[in-house]
């Protein structure tokens, strides 16, 4: 899976960029950061389809463990849509 990060985001979460690959657009998201009522939120939109997935009130311990909440975001809202694996 791939996340195509702000530049912003990609300071929160402290990690650099890597190369651009060719996947298959279903495994790749964009995503930003932003704060509303001085909460931190994280939208993330799939490339393929435009599926928003929206992560609000996100504390600095979360971005240290950004890539396990956001593939359980994305399990728990397909899950929620009663979309199954």
């Amino acid at each position: 899976m791939q996340i195509c990060c702000t530049k912003k985001l990609l300071e929160s979460i402290s990690v650099t960029p890597e190369e651009h690959f060719n996947i298959d657009p279903l495994f790749s998201w964009h995503a930003d950061v932003f704060t509303i009522d001085r909460r931190k939120t994280v939208v993330l939109v799939n490339d393929k389809n435009r599926y928003a997935v929206i992560l609000y009130d996100l504390r600095a311990k979360d971005f240290k463990n950004f890539g396990s909440i956001f593939v359980e975001a994305i399990r728990r809202v397909l899950q929620e849509e009663d979309i199954k694996e």
